[in-house]
């Protein structure tokens, strides 16, 4: 299977290495325990806000948090790991403030506060991010292709916003 990232992935590409300043990720093997998979969110002891990557959703364990240092998990359930055939075999987490009037799914945010990448199915990666108060688009922006389909999952609706007080 070959992944690339997609148009809107490369247009992000070069905002990505200037959000590297604004907050960073890592893999954290530590927390890895979700292979067992299963419909209940997870959520990851001493992070702030969870993220649940699933089959063309995004479920987090919030959808406000408090402004400040945040640290955040991605963690890429192992529930849809027979599917895999028909692409979802990685995600991508990333977060960026939408701009004033914009919806989450319309591509209209700015640069990324956080990016944390090829995270495959059963791991987890996290990433420090300090946020302002306002309206963040939470967004899996890979296109992978799988069984000689491309899959987008931005347009699958990997997407959902996270308001910050």
């Amino acid at each position: 299977m070959r992944l690339r990232f997609g148009l809107i992935g490369l247009a992000l590409a070069a905002g990505a290495v200037l959000a590297a300043a604004c907050g960073g990720g890592s893999d954290d093997s530590s927390m890895n325990d979700m292979s067992a998979g299963g419909d209940a969110p997870m959520t990851v002891a001493g992070a702030d806000l969870t993220v649940n990557l699933t089959y063309w959703a995004m479920e987090p364990s919030g959808k406000e948090v408090s402004a400040g240092m945040l640290k955040i998990a991605a963690v890429h359930k192992m529930d849809h790991a027979a599917n895999a055939k028909d692409g979802g075999a990685m995600h991508q987490l990333v977060l960026a403030k939408l701009e004033p009037g914009a919806k989450a799914g319309e591509g209209k945010f700015g640069k990324l506060a956080l990016n944390l990448t090829d995270i495959k199915m059963g791991e987890t990666k996290t990433g420090e991010v300090n946020l302002e108060p306002g309206t963040y688009e939470l967004a899996c922006l890979m296109v992978e292709e799988a069984g000689g389909k491309t899959y987008n999952h931005y347009d699958k609706g990997m997407f959902t916003t996270l308001t910050v007080r």
